[in-house]
């Protein structure tokens, strides 16, 4: 949290005052170096999963008996591209200045942390995309292909990036998939990061109340997403 927080080098030198400046940010750096050694251990363990797979298909290769070997070795082959991608993989949200110090949003070392994978550099372009339009008062439509994270990813690092207590984050998806992406949203702010997770519902019929605009005036306030549909939103 107070690596999200703009005020976090002050909010940690008041829970302890003994605390310098210097320790407050060797702390912080700390805790940095955790975040990332944990992420990349588990990118590491995957990596060391696939590589067992292949030995496993290699070795079995020769005795697949009824099996057709081309299935096996078109396997292999996919595990392998997939390997050889997963070994190549870098950070993209680091960069070096010209005098060599590190320059890093904590959102993302924090939104890794949280879902276990390091980002694509895709994912991380279009995000940064999205938070300079929204930077810039602009809005902006992108489209994804199927399998690129556009639910597990983008959105949640989206809802983590701009629900700040001033904007009201909300997923408008399609009526069937309301249930899976507002699952996958709380699973991502179930820990570490903690948000809640509210549905908005509304009809025609439904009669618009002091009570219903202060529920969304709460949810902005505590940070929290907020899903709906179109029909809802529409309505």
């Amino acid at each position: 949290g107070l690596l999200l927080s703009s005020s976090g080098d002050q909010d940690l030198a008041d829970l302890n005052p003994s605390l310098t400046p210097n320790s407050v940010q060797t702390i912080q750096d700390l805790v940095v170096g955790v975040l990332l050694a944990v992420c990349r251990l588990g990118h590491a363990l995957r990596c060391q999963a696939m590589t067992k797979k292949i030995i496993k298909s290699i070795q079995s290769l020769p005795l697949s008996g009824g099996e057709d070997p081309e299935i096996l070795y078109q396997d292999i082959l996919l595990t392998a591209g997939t390997l050889a991608t997963f070994l190549t993989t870098q950070r993209h949200f680091v960069h070096t200045d010209t005098s060599g110090r590190l320059h890093y949003d904590p959102k993302f070392i924090i939104f890794e942390f949280m879902i276990g994978f390091i980002l694509r550099k895709q994912q991380y372009e279009l995000v940064r995309k999205f938070m300079s339009a929204a930077e810039n008062g602009k809005s902006l439509c992108h489209q994804m292909i199927m399998g690129a994270g556009k639910t597990t990813v983008v959105a949640p690092l989206l809802a983590l990036a701009f629900a700040d207590g001033d904007r009201l984050v909300t997923q408008v998806v399609p009526g069937a998939l309301l249930d899976m992406s507002r699952g996958v949203m709380r699973a991502a702010f179930a820990a570490v990061t903690i948000k809640s997770v509210y549905t908005f519902t509304f009809e025609r019929r439904t009669r618009t109340t002091p009570e219903l605009y202060n529920k969304l005036i709460r949810a902005r306030d505590k940070r929290a997403v907020v899903c709906s549909t179109p029909t809802a939103v529409k309505s």
